[in-house]
């Protein structure tokens, strides 16, 4: 009798400590949605810290990832995200995650690894067009007049919501004749010798704030925040 006893009250405290380690992710959501991040990031870390395995893991992991972005520790950001991709499966949601991960580097400048994980978005769910602009923006800034070209026609052949008028005015810019990139400090060869001034396109041209703010917090736990201004700048 005892020994069964023992082994009711094991079960049931197993079950209060995975329930406290799902009520610590929720709590750690709900600072999240209240942008309180950083009390958002000690709920997500203590319920990683407990022991008892939970399915939902990925999303605590996941959640960090974006706290930290937010918090521009971008490196820190990385890890996490990279970490929720090793303990997660679903392919839509993994695609939010190659997603963040460009994001991040977007945020750190570095367009090329930005262009790899837009594209590894992309490759697990081709329906987000909307990576034809975030893709388009990267080689802006690597100034491959071409590939920005193809990515931005590929978005407003495909999107009819308004968004795609200032790509429309870019991409107008970027098929002129007379068009070139500015100087670059790295640039040996660059012609300079044009009797009009050649039209350039600014640091700033395409405001993208509120950058995430199109994917929902909801039921995969994606990320959302309308406080991102000018990640390009």
């Amino acid at each position: 009798m005892l020994r069964i006893l023992i082994i009711f009250l094991l079960a049931v405290s197993s079950q209060i400590y995975s329930n406290d380690k799902e009520s610590l992710y929720l709590k750690g959501l709900q600072f999240y949605q209240d942008k309180k991040f950083l009390p958002a990031i000690g709920s997500f870390k203590k319920s990683l810290e407990n022991p008892e395995k939970w399915e939902k893991d990925y999303l605590n992991y996941f959640y960090l990832g974006n706290c930290y972005f937010i918090n521009e520790d971008y490196d820190k950001s990385l890890e996490y995200f990279s970490q929720s991709l090793l303990v997660s499966s679903p392919e839509d949601f993994q695609a939010d995650v190659y997603l963040n991960m460009g994001f991040n580097y977007t945020a750190k400048r570095d367009f090329s690894n930005s262009l790899e994980y837009y594209s590894k978005a992309f490759s697990l769910d081709s329906n987000r067009v909307i990576i034809y602009r975030y893709k388009g923006l990267a080689y802006l800034h690597l100034r491959d007049r071409q590939n920005t070209i193809n990515e931005w026609e590929n978005y407003v052949n495909l999107v009819s919501n308004g968004t795609e008028n200032d790509i429309r005015e870019v991409l107008k810019l970027l098929k002129s004749t007379n068009f070139y990139f500015p100087r670059g400090k790295d640039d040996t060869n660059y012609q300079t010798t044009l009797s009009n001034k050649p039209q350039t396109v600014p640091e700033n041209l395409i405001d993208i704030e509120g950058l995430l703010d199109q994917i929902k917090p909801a039921d995969k736990g994606k990320a959302s925040d309308q406080s991102l201004e000018g990640i390009e700048k």
